[in-house]
C-alpha cells in the first residue's frame, strides 16, 4: 500500500481511538532493535545455509570411510531434502496458526541437537535418518525467519533490511567452505559436522531476545501484547513510546486489513476462507502470485544446480583442469555477493517486479555465454557471472515473498513455495545425467539457459503485484472486525 494510503487509513483509525501499526512502525523507524534483529535472524539464516551446503563435502569422505557407491551416496541428499520439504510446509503452517516466536526458537534447537548427533552415525542409514531431522529443522528456519524479520520492519527501509538479511545466506555458504577446508583434512568429517552445528548453537541463546511479531499478535486478537512489543521496540530505538502515541491503554489496529491482494485490473473480492488454510494461496486473488512464486523458486533452484553443484563438472567437460572442491565452491560463493548488492541497489529504486522478470533472463544469457566461452579466463568469468545472476534472483525472491503474501499466510506461503520448488527440482540431477550422456556439453548448458529464459517469460505473465513502498498486508480476504 502506498504511504499516502497508509496515512489516510491511519488517520481514520486514529479518529476512532486506534493507532495504525504501520504508522507506529514508521514513526519508530530503524534503530538498535532492528539491527539486533538482523544479526539474530541473519545468523540463523547463515546457519541454515551451512547445513544445506555441507552435504557436498561429505561425499568424498563417506565414499572412503564406509566404502559407499554412488547410488548409496545419492540417498543422503534426497533424504535431507525430503526432511526440509516437510519442515518448510509443517513449520510454516504452524507459525501462521500458533505464532512465529516459539517456532523460531524450537526449529534451531532441533538443528543443533540433531546436527551434533549426526556426527556419531554408525552407517549411511543412521546418518540419513538423523540428517532427515536436521533438514526438518532448518526447513522451519527457512520458512519462518524471513517472515518474522519482515513483520518488524517499517515500510520505508524494509527493502534494504530484507536484502541485508538475504546476504547472510552466501555468508553461511562461505563459512561452510572455510570450515570444511580447515577441519576435514585435519580432524575428519565427524568434527566437521559438529563445527557446522555451532552457528545454530549460538542462535539458541540469541533467539529468546526476539519478541513475537506484533502483526501476528494483532491478527490473533492479542492487542495488549502487541502494544507492549511496540513500546519495547520504541524504547530500544531511543524513542519514548508516548512520542509515537503508544501510551498506556492505546489501541493498535491493522489499518490495512481490508486491502486485497489482487490484480490492479480486478475489483473482485478474494474468495472466502477455506477449511484448509494453505488452499487460500490458490484462491482467486492469490493463485497467480503463488504459482509465479513457485516457478521463480523452481527456476532459481534449476539454475543454481548448473552454477554450483554441477559447475565443476561442466568446467572439466570444457577442458579445464579439475578444480579442488574447496576452490570451486569458494569461487562460486564469492561471486554471489555482487549479485546481492546489485539486487539491493536496483530493487529499492525501480521496484521488485522488473528486476524479478529480468533476473531469469540474465541467468539464461549468462549460461549461454558460458556455453560459447573458450579459454580458461572466459569460462571462469562467465561462470562467475552466472552465479552472480542466480544470487541476484534469490535476493529478489527473499524480499518479494514475505512482502507480497499477507500476515495470516506469510510463513506458510514461504514454506509451501520453497517446498514446491524443491519437489519440482527433484529430477534435475537425473535429467542432467541423461543429457550429459546423450548430448554435447554446449547443448546441455544451452538447455539450462533455455529453461531460465522461458521461466522469465512465465514470471512476466504471472507475477503482477508490486510491493515496493507498500505496507505489508495482513489478511487475504475482506472480513469484518474480529
Amino acid at each position: 500500500m502506498p504511504r499516502g494510503d497508509a496515512e489516510s487509513l491511519g488517520n481514520s483509525a486514529t479518529e476512532r481511538g486506534a493507532l495504525s501499526l504501520d504508522l507506529v512502525l514508521s514513526e519508530i523507524g530503524l534503530g538498535f532493535f532492528h539491527y539486533r534483529l538482523l544479526f539474530v535472524c541473519g545468523i540463523g539464516f547463515s546457519a541454515a545455509a551451512i547445513e544445506v551446503v555441507l552435504t557436498a563435502f561429505l561425499f568424498a569422505e563417506l565414499r572412503h570411510h564406509w566404502g559407499l557407491d554412488e547410488y548409496e551416496l545419492s540417498v543422503l541428499p534426497v533424504i535431507v531434502s525430503t526432511g526440509c520439504v516437510l519442515g518448510e510446509i509443517f513449520w510454516g503452517h504452524l507459525a501462521d496458526r500458533t505464532g512465529r516466536r516459539w517456532v523460531f526458537m524450537v526449529t534451531v534447537l532441533i538443528v543443533v541437537v540433531s546436527g551434533i548427533a549426526s556426527s556419531s552415525a554408525t552407517g549411511i542409514w543412521s546418518l540419513c535418518a538423523i540428517r532427515f531431522v536436521v533438514g526438518f529443522g532448518y526447513g522451519g528456519n527457512i520458512a519462518v525467519d524471513i517472515a518474522l524479520f519482515a513483520e518488524f520492519q517499517p515500510t520505508r527501509g524494509r527493502g534494504w533490511m530484507l536484502f541485508s538479511m538475504g546476504a547472510f545466506w552466501p555468508v553461511g555458504q562461505t563459512l561452510a567452505v572455510i570450515i570444511a577446508w580447515i577441519v576435514i583434512p585435519r580432524f575428519g568429517w565427524r568434527i566437521f559436522l559438529v563445527m557446522c552445528a555451532l552457528p545454530s548453537g549460538i542462535t539458541v541463546f540469541l533467539r529468546p531476545l526476539i519478541p513475537e511479531s506484533p502483526r501476528w499478535l494483532l491478527l490473533n486478537g492479542k492487542e495488549a501484547e502487541a502494544l507492549e512489543v511496540c513500546r519495547s521496540m520504541a524504547r530500544m530505538n531511543d524513542i519514548k513510546p508516548e512520542d509515537v502515541g503508544l501510551t498506556d491503554g492505546a489501541k493498535l489496529t491493522l489499518a490495512n486489513e481490508v486491502e486485497q491482494l489482487s490484480s490492479p485490473q480486478s475489483s473482485t473480492p478474494l474468495s472466502p476462507r477455506v477449511n484448509f488454510p494453505l488452499m487460500q494461496l490458490f484462491n482467486k486473488g492469490l493463485w497467480r502470485t503463488t504459482l509465479g512464486s513457485v516457478v521463480f523458486v523452481a527456476a532459481l533452484g534449476f539454475a543454481g544446480y548448473a552454477t554450483t553443484t554441477f559447475m565443476p563438472s561442466f568446467l572439466e567437460m570444457k577442458g579445464m583442469e579439475r578444480l579442488s572442491v574447496y576452490q570451486s565452491m569458494m569461487l562460486s560463493t564469492l561471486s554471489q555477493f555482487p549479485g546481492i548488492l546489485l539486487a539491493a541497489f536496483i530493487g529499492t529504486r525501480v521496484g521488485r517486479l522488473g528486476p524479478i522478470y529480468v533476473s531469469m533472463l540474465l541467468c539464461g544469457v549468462s549460461l549461454a555465454f558460458f556455453a560459447m566461452a573458450s579459454g580458461h579466463a572466459r569460462m571462469i568469468a562467465s561462470c562467475c557471472l552466472a552465479s552472480c545472476c542466480v544470487e541476484f534472483g534469490w535476493a529478489m525472491q527473499h524480499v518479494y515473498t514475505p512482502e507480497v503474501f499477507p500476515t495470516e499466510l506469510r510463513a506458510a506461503s514461504a514454506g509451501l513455495i520453497s517446498a514446491c520448488g524443491s519437489i519440482m527440482n527433484g529430477g534435475t540431477p537425473l535429467i542432467t545425467a541423461w543429457l550429459v550422456e546423450t548430448h554435447s556439453t554446449a547443448s546441455v548448458i544451452c538447455f539450462f539457459s533455455l529453461v531460465c529464459t522461458l521461466s522469465g517469460v512465465v514470471l512476466f505473465l504471472l507475477l503482477h503485484v508490486e510491493t515496493m513502498s507498500r505496507d505489508l498486508q495482513d489478511v487475504s480476504r475482506v472480513h469484518g472486525d474480529k
